[in-house]
């Protein structure tokens, strides 16, 4: 694995960490059940299918604000997220 894959992977899983912490303590701590497959998905370094999962259920984080807001802010950086317009999209990247 050549270094930038390592730095990659690590700052995925550092990702997942923070996002598997604020999820734990939802539903009277049953954790979010969504979110797992996320938290699995950065683990294994595949960052497009974690952003895949949470588009596919994105209707879902309505009743979670602040995971959403984290998402959008760690996940979504170079991408459009679920919850924004095309045209929003190319007005945040400028």
């Amino acid at each position: 694995m050549e270094q930038g894959q390592t730095t990659e992977l690590e700052r995925l899983n550092h990702l997942a960490d923070e996002l598997n912490i604020l999820q734990m303590d939802k539903n009277q701590g049953r954790g979010v059940g969504h979110l797992r497959y996320v938290v699995e998905d950065l683990r294994m370094g595949n960052i497009t299918t974690a952003r895949t999962d949470i588009t596919n259920q994105s209707d879902k984080f309505d009743a979670i604000p602040e995971i959403k807001g984290w998402i959008i802010g760690n996940l979504f950086i170079d991408s459009k997220h679920p919850w924004e317009s095309e045209k929003e999209f190319k007005e945040r990247v400028r």
